[in-house]
């Protein structure tokens, strides 16, 4: 049972386009139980955050940021100020560099990146959320001492599957510019395409004018739910036989590890996170390889119940075991 902190008294940061994802509330919810937290987002326009945070840090002890960024860059300097300890939770973009897709925060060509790999380097701690984040911090970033491997977690009470799976194949993502790329959403359809005999579901929406294109050039066989509510999408991946994640890049991959739980079994590409979390009985592709992902998703139709996918993720990626490590973390750093 978790013991209440009176001692700790910790500011929880985070961008403001992260305010409803649900890795960055659970973290909040599972701090609050134990130590008092404050509540601060960041936005790009707020010219009065350094003030504002300043002012905060002198009320407490430990800051938390969730990802790392301008608004990271200034906790440390703050934080470096006052003596006060720093922990970022490394997300995937800020820590990745994939030049050939123009990917990751350095992508951007701006110097901002700088602050953010420096950041990395001097906070107290860095959380990575899977091994693959581990190693690009220490690669890219020229991060290693300070950073611990924390993947990220998932709750098997919230997703169940009985025997009455229907044959299709699922898939969520957000459907933007960028995702068609590097989710592997194009690749998903152009899959669809070769085998119309099969049912394909995308769920996931977007803002740019990418979903609607798609609308228009998927085949009659790819059912595009769009945005959904959590119990919908607990609901396809229920009755889903297999899911499908041909990413070019996860830093850990939340809704594949939500379909194991519901028994899917995954077919996914070999690359980022995505084989730590898929685990030994996956079916592993090659990115881009359209014929083996066809294959290997036929192999999978005919693989089993989905009990082992559902047992792998449940003793390796509970959010207990992610709650308890960030707890002793912060009881470490925290006052005497």
């Amino acid at each position: 049972m978790l013991q209440m902190n009176n001692t700790a008294k910790i500011l929880f940061i985070y961008p403001s386009w992260a305010s409803n994802a649900t890795f960055v509330q659970r973290d909040y919810e599972t701090l609050l139980k134990v130590f008092s937290v404050t509540k601060m987002s960041f936005s790009k326009n707020d010219v009065l955050f350094p003030l504002r945070l300043l002012k905060a840090l002198l009320k407490h002890h430990i800051c938390f940021a969730w990802f790392g960024g301008l608004h990271s860059f200034y906790a440390l300097i703050i934080t470096k100020l006052l003596r006060k300890k720093l922990v970022i939770v490394a997300g995937g973009y800020d820590a990745i560099y994939l030049p050939k897709l123009n990917y990751g925060i350095r992508a951007e060509k701006k110097s901002g990146w700088r602050r953010t790999y420096y950041s990395f380097r001097h906070a107290d701690r860095v959380l990575a959320v899977s091994k693959c984040i581990r190693d690009s911090l220490e690669n890219e970033c020229r991060a290693k001492k300070n950073v611990e491997l924390v993947y990220n977690g998932v709750d098997p009470s919230s997703y169940s599957f009985g025997e009455q799976k229907e044959r299709f194949v699922l898939t969520v993502g957000q459907v933007t510019e960028r995702t068609l790329i590097i989710k592997g959403i194009l690749s998903f359809i152009d899959v669809a395409r070769r085998v119309p005999q099969e049912k394909f579901v995308l769920i996931g929406g977007g803002n740019d004018g990418a979903f609607e294109q798609l609308q228009k050039d998927a085949p009659s066989n790819v059912e595009l739910t769009g945005a959904l509510s959590s119990e919908r999408v607990r609901e396809y991946m229920r009755r889903a036989m297999v899911y499908v994640q041909l990413s070019a890049q996860e830093s850990f991959g939340v809704a594949l590890a939500e379909a194991m739980l519901s028994g899917c079994i995954p077919v996914v590409a070999k690359r980022g996170a995505l084989p730590e979390v898929a685990g030994p009985e996956a079916f592993y592709v090659d990115y881009g390889d359209i014929p083996g992902t066809i294959t290997a998703i036929e192999r999978a139709f005919n693989a089993g119940t989905g009990n082992e996918q559902r047992k792998w993720i449940a003793e390796n990626f509970r959010n207990e075991i992610r709650n308890n490590k960030i707890i002793n973390l912060i009881n470490s750093l925290s006052p005497l």
